[in-house]
């Protein structure tokens, strides 16, 4: 079983790969494009994919290495905030708690839409003490 590291960047490979196809193939009209990059992001099945059907928790995220999840896009807000990427967004377990840039906590469930990105993370994330660089 893959690692929720190796989890993300799986899905983040997927997108990436499915966003390159939609810009290369001049055949795909803008709905097909759309519907191609949806399908994965919202992890539904396809003709040609069959949903991973996992999903993460706060817990297994937040225990990634700081170095890794900025690479994976998560983007730190203050101090303490760490956002989450819009991608991941789907792959989020319903009922995780999420904290908003202003301090607000919302539960995750299928009907969350506040979509108010920046940065390519949503307005929510998780607490996440700023780790010290290694020297």
């Amino acid at each position: 079983m893959m690692t929720t590291e190796q989890f993300l960047f799986s899905v983040l490979s997927e997108l990436a790969s499915t966003a390159a196809q939609t810009a290369a193939f001049p055949s795909w009209d803008d709905a097909f494009a759309r519907k191609e990059v949806r399908e994965v992001w919202r992890d539904e099945e396809a003709p040609l994919r069959r949903p991973r059907e996992r999903r993460v928790t706060i817990e297994q995220i937040s225990s990634i290495p700081q170095e890794t999840l900025l690479r994976l896009r998560f983007t730190r807000w203050d101090e303490t905030l760490m956002l989450i990427p819009l991608w991941v967004f789907h792959y989020i377990e319903n009922g995780e708690k999420l904290t908003g840039i202003h301090g607000v906590t919302e539960t995750k469930t299928d009907k969350f839409d506040d979509f108010d990105v920046r940065g390519g993370c949503i307005a929510f994330g998780f607490a996440r003490q700023q780790e010290d660089p290694t020297p």
